[in-house]
């Protein structure tokens, strides 16, 4: 149980990440999403492999099993689209990146319009200009609550699989750490062109990371009933599972027209892949000794 606090707040310190790089911001988002995504979604990938055998494996009810598992894509598709209108999702920055050199609108617009982010906060952040502090309310408002949310759910299902399988833990962890890494610069990034002031946007950054731990809390709560430990582990898996296809694959393989994007992407998920297996092998064999 500590240990799942324990990376549950590792991957909340990633939301100092904004502070930290300053204005190096954009140039990390640009430069690093695609590997970084393409290792987090190869560890996520054979994680949600491991954690769904494992909980068909051990279920004695298997369509219960298989019903968690649809109920919890069903509920992340929910989340998805509640998502659209406040989540910053980063796009293919490093192809923004070379159209529109030197402008912080190189990164801003990927990550603004990829993968279901909503108008309306895409007019917020542009029009700071000539509504000013309104429209910079607008825009942290709607980046906090959707970030809220999805670290509440990330917890849950971190507390969830620790508790089903804690070798599992681990390398779940580190795929959420590469995934919350360019997330929360993004959205540092979102705030800052949309007008908030850098402590401003690096205090509710930190805030809203810190509802992992609410999420861990409440996975834990659940988990203390062990007859349905393995149908949440199940839950979780449909969960990641959504997580791996909209919030990693489409990225890494949206068309770009470009053969080397793709093959390049294909290797960094091909490198995430051999980590987490070797993680999983790692942490599984010394818990079972």
């Amino acid at each position: 149980m500590a240990l799942a606090y324990i990376l549950s707040l590792i991957i909340a310190s990633t939301s100092l990440l904004g502070l930290l790089f300053g204005k190096r911001v954009e140039g990390f988002v640009s430069r690093y999403s695609a590997p970084v995504i393409g290792v987090s979604v190869g560890i996520l990938s054979v994680t949600v492999f491991h954690l769904g055998f494992e909980a068909f494996e051990e279920s004695e009810l298997v369509w219960y099993t298989l019903a968690a598992l649809l109920f919890g894509f069903a509920f992340a598709e929910l989340l998805h689209r509640f998502s659209h209108e406040t989540h910053c999702h980063h796009g293919h920055e490093e192809h923004a990146h070379e159209e529109n050199p030197g402008e912080a609108h190189a990164c801003a617009e990927p990550v603004l319009h990829h993968h279901g982010l909503g108008e309306s906060l895409a007019h917020d952040v542009h029009a700071h200009g000539s509504e000013g502090k309104s429209s910079a309310n607008r825009v942290l408002a709607k980046v906090v609550a959707g970030d809220s949310v999805h670290n509440l759910v990330d917890g849950f299902t971190l507390a969830a699989v620790a508790a089903a399988y804690p070798f599992a833990a681990i390398p779940l962890a580190f795929s959420m750490f590469l995934h919350e890494s360019i997330q929360e610069v993004a959205e540092f990034l979102v705030l800052k062109e949309a007008g908030v002031s850098r402590r401003k946007a690096v205090f509710y950054n930190v805030l809203s990371g810190l509802s992992i731990v609410l999420g861990v809390f409440l996975g834990f709560s659940l988990s203390f009933v062990q007859e349905i430990v393995p149908y949440l582990a199940g839950f979780s898996a449909g969960i990641l599972l959504h997580f791996m296809l909209y919030d990693g694959l489409s990225i890494l393989f949206r068309p770009t027209g470009k053969a080397a994007v793709f093959f390049k992407n294909c290797a960094y998920m091909l490198v995430g892949c051999g980590i987490g297996y070797l993680l999983l092998e790692a942490f599984s064999t010394h818990m079972h000794h």
